[in-house]
């Protein structure tokens, strides 16, 4: 109720798309596509099992601030390599999810 009654200036919507714009600008000078075999056919699943790992530590229950952080970096990474068909992106992805494991079990 509250959040459907509140309403959104003009001028605060176009600050809003101007800097989501220089995000994505920022984002596409280093995602693009290539190394896209790593995007398609077994590979996107290996993909999916990186995720689910990340999706894992992202749901465990540990008493730690901020313990949510390291896991959705992982699962943005992945997500967004697939998405822009980015296999270097993925495989930053993989290994930051896999180091993100091993530091935790650690």
């Amino acid at each position: 109720g509250f959040v459907g009654k509140r309403q959104v200036s003009s001028e605060n919507l176009g600050r809003l798309a101007g800097g989501t714009e220089r995000v994505l600008r920022w984002f596409r000078k280093f995602v693009k596509p290539r190394m896209s075999w790593l995007c398609v056919g077994a590979n996107r699943r290996i993909a999916g099992l990186s995720l689910l790992a990340a999706t894992v530590a992202f749901a465990l229950p540990l008493p730690i601030p901020g313990n949510n952080i390291p896991p959705a970096i992982g699962m943005v990474l992945l997500s967004l390599g697939l998405v822009q068909r980015d296999g270097l992106i993925v495989l930053v992805g993989h290994v930051y999810t896999w180091l993100m494991w091993a530091v935790l079990i650690v």
